[in-house]
C-alpha cells in the first residue's frame, strides 16, 4: 500500500500500473494480485486508508470543542494539517471512482460523497442545537462543503495565502452562511 500510495500521488490513477506498484514495493508482479484483484481495488483501498486517517485527525481535533465556530475551525485545521503532512494524498484520493469505472458493476461511494455525508451528520446536530438554519437541506450543504474547501484551498495555494488566513476565512464564511436567519 505504501508503494501504491506514493505512485497514485505522484503519477495519478491512470498512469499507475500494477507492475509499477509491485516494482516500487520490491515484490514480483504476481504478488500484487495476491493482495488486490486489480488496480481499482488497490486504489479504493488507498482512498479508504486516506479517508480513515483524515477522519481520525478530525476526531482528534474535535475533542473538547463544543462551540460551532471552534468545531468548524478544528475540522478545517485537521484537513490542513493532514494535507501538509501528506502532500498530494487528498487530491489523489478525491479521484472520482466513477471516472475509474466499475470492475464489479456496482458504483462505489467516492471520498467526496463520504465527506458530504459526514458534514451533513455534523450539520444536522448543529441544526438541532439551533446553530444552523433549519431551512437548509444539510445533505446538499454537506455535499457542497467538500467542494468549497477543495476549491478554496487550491485558490489559496495559487495566491500564496497563509494557511491560518484561509482557515479563518472559511470558518467565518461557513458559520455565518449557516447561521439561523434573524
Amino acid at each position: 500500500m505504501t508503494a501504491a500510495r506514493q505512485l497514485f500521488v505522484t503519477q495519478g490513477y491512470h498512469d499507475t500500473r500494477p507492475q509499477d506498484i509491485a516494482k516500487a514495493a520490491g515484490v514480483g508482479h504476481g504478488t500484487f494480485y495476491l493482495h488486490y484483484a486489480d488496480k481499482r481495488e488497490c486504489f479504493l483501498a488507498f482512498v479508504d486508508e486516506a479517508g480513515q486517517e483524515l477522519e481520525a485527525r478530525i476526531n482528534e481535533n474535535l475533542k473538547g470543542k463544543t462551540d460551532f465556530r471552534e468545531q468548524i475551525r478544528a475540522i478545517l485545521g485537521a484537513i490542513d494539517q493532514y494535507a501538509q503532512e501528506n502532500p498530494g494524498v487528498l487530491l489523489a484520493a478525491m479521484t472520482d471512482t466513477q471516472v475509474i469505472g466499475y470492475s464489479d458493476g456496482a458504483p462505489r461511494e467516492t471520498l467526496m460523497e463520504r465527506w458530504g455525508k459526514q458534514w451533513a451528520t455534523r450539520l444536522r446536530i448543529q441544526t438541532e442545537a439551533g446553530l444552523v438554519d433549519e431551512a437548509y437541506d444539510v445533505d446538499i450543504i454537506g455535499s457542497s462543503l467538500g467542494g468549497l474547501i477543495r476549491e478554496a484551498t487550491l485558490s489559496a495555494n495559487r495566491k500564496h495565502v497563509e494557511r491560518e488566513e484561509l482557515i479563518s476565512h472559511l470558518t467565518e464564511f461557513i458559520v455565518r452562511g449557516l447561521s439561523p436567519r434573524t
